[in-house]
């Protein structure tokens, strides 16, 4: 079966789906709680300043997170799983069986988009220095795709191969739509300090700096794609833009392996600031009672109420660009009656060839390189103390898309409301939010010892009809945590 040239995105997606791991915030919930250690600067570098470990040992970490507001997954077994243990005859059998889509063919203007990320983060490390300071070491790879503003028409004709008579010979505009994939590594340093201090307030800030490898990088922005398909085989494109570019690296075989080549690089930044007010002073939620502690035990949590702001992945990674990939002028995507049957993609490179035959231009983009933006956000949170380790923490994740930067990957926007009951060696909780893509989530996170496993949307997956997002994260650590200290406030230097 050929893959003709306007599946291009359905290529990639399916591709991305099938054979790739799948940002939204990481570790929802999970990342405010007082005992997140290293993982804390995941939404706030000033976190692991006044924090409850001597050291924090992060051996392995990893984030999987999909959300996309077009293409649901009958849930068959658990979270959907039953579809993938039977066997289909091709992707049209699967399609009708396993697949719905959320598209209603009378309305014009829809859109579709798709997230998918991954985040694996390796031997990392927060070491405390002082009662005020701290740093944190470490390594992450990470890889994300965005598919935003896709008219649903386009995406119901990718999905099904374009067989769907009800929309042929018919014109249509998507305007804006785009494709941005990157794959990077990033090695972090991390400082946090307690700027100021007093009985009943704290106030910490925050830095992470990043030097990245990028491992690959493509974007595609369509501007005004104006198209009409008169069958399955036949597509009529009309003075359409396309900008478009991709890594020298950027490579999908046959056997959709991505080659590895590390020849770009980037520096990135976090920054972050914290809010604690503490009425009580020394009053420490974690003990059973009203009990005063010492004043310089490292193991209490004072704060009835803490506020924070954080400005995360700031910086951008310059990739060499492919020769074969690049920008074309305004309106020079125009084609008639183009027949599809003689099209066949099975690389990347078969795309190039094909735009570069069928599209040529003598204003070829003249540049060697170019850059994709990190995936920039901003985080607001408050966590209040309601009762002796019970907290309600509330967060508001911005991660824009940036209308006049087509050149960059991006998160979920998130809300949240993340209710949990920690202590030092156990912690439970229930984050329930609001996200871009599909709305309502609830999930379920725990930690248990050095074992952290978790979900933003675990809850409220299990017990819908289709399945249209997933997320799951775990963490195996090796936390070693300030003794407490026996003896009332101001006195006493004894450890229990």
């Amino acid at each position: 079966m050929h893959t003709k040239l306007f599946g291009l995105c359905s290529l990639f997606c399916l591709i991305l789906l099938s054979n790739r791991p799948l940002q939204a915030q990481e570790y929802l919930g999970y990342s405010h709680s007082n005992y997140a250690g290293v993982h804390g600067i995941f939404t706030n570098p000033a976190s692991i300043a006044d924090n409850r470990y001597v050291v924090d040992v992060n051996v392995i970490g990893l984030s999987l997170s999909f959300e996309n507001d077009f293409l649901k997954l009958r849930n068959k077994g658990f979270l959907g799983m039953g579809n993938f243990s039977e066997s289909y005859a091709d992707w049209t059998d699967f399609r009708e069986k396993a697949l719905f889509v959320d598209f209603d063919g009378t309305q014009r203007g829809e859109t579709a988009k798709l997230y998918l990320g991954l985040d694996v983060m390796g031997p990392s490390a927060l070491i405390s220095l002082s009662p005020n300071d701290a740093i944190a070491l470490g390594a992450r790879y990470r890889v994300m795709t965005n598919f935003d503003d896709l008219g649903a028409e386009a995406a119901r004709l990718a999905i099904d191969e374009f067989v769907v008579p009800p929309l042929w010979g018919r014109n249509f505009e998507s305007d804006g739509a785009s494709l941005d994939i990157m794959a990077w590594v990033e090695y972090f340093g991390s400082y946090g300090r307690v700027l100021w201090q007093d009985q009943n307030h704290l106030l910490k800030a925050g830095l992470t700096v990043k030097l990245m490898q990028g491992v690959a990088g493509m974007y595609m922005y369509a501007d005004d794609l104006n198209y009409n398909f008169t069958n399955d085989d036949i597509l009529t494109l009309q003075q359409s833009t396309l900008y478009y570019g991709h890594s020298e690296n950027f490579e999908i075989t046959e056997y959709n392996d991505l080659y590895f080549n590390f020849d770009a690089l980037g520096i990135g930044a976090d920054v972050g600031l914290i809010y604690e007010w503490r009425p009580d002073g020394a009053a420490y939620n974690g003990r059973t009672g009203e009990q005063k502690i010492n004043k310089d035990d490292r193991s209490a949590t004072r704060y009835k109420l803490k506020a924070g702001f954080s400005v995360m992945d700031i910086g951008a990674i310059r990739f060499n660009r492919d020769p074969d990939s690049y920008d074309r002028p305004i309106g020079s995507i125009s084609v008639v009656d183009w027949d599809l049957t003689q099209v066949q993609f099975n690389s990347i490179q078969d795309f190039d060839d094909t735009l570069n035959n069928r599209f040529p231009t003598s204003v070829q983009s003249n540049e060697t390189r170019f850059g994709m933006s990190l995936p920039t956000a901003i985080n607001l949170f408050l966590d209040y103390q309601v009762y002796q380790g019970f907290y309600l923490g509330a967060s508001a994740w911005m991660s824009p898309r940036g209308n006049n930067n087509f050149n960059k990957v991006h998160g979920v926007s998130r809300i949240s409301l993340q209710p949990r009951y920690e202590m030092r060696w156990f912690e439970i909780g229930l984050p329930v939010s609001y996200q871009n893509f599909s709305g309502v989530d609830a999930g379920l996170y725990f930690r248990a010892g050095p074992v952290v496993f978790g979900s933003s949307n675990l809850l409220s997956k299990t017990f819908q009809d289709t399945i249209d997002g997933a997320n799951i994260f775990m963490a195996l650590k090796i936390p070693i945590l300030f003794g407490r200290m026996t003896g009332s406030y101001g006195s006493g230097d004894s450890r229990s």
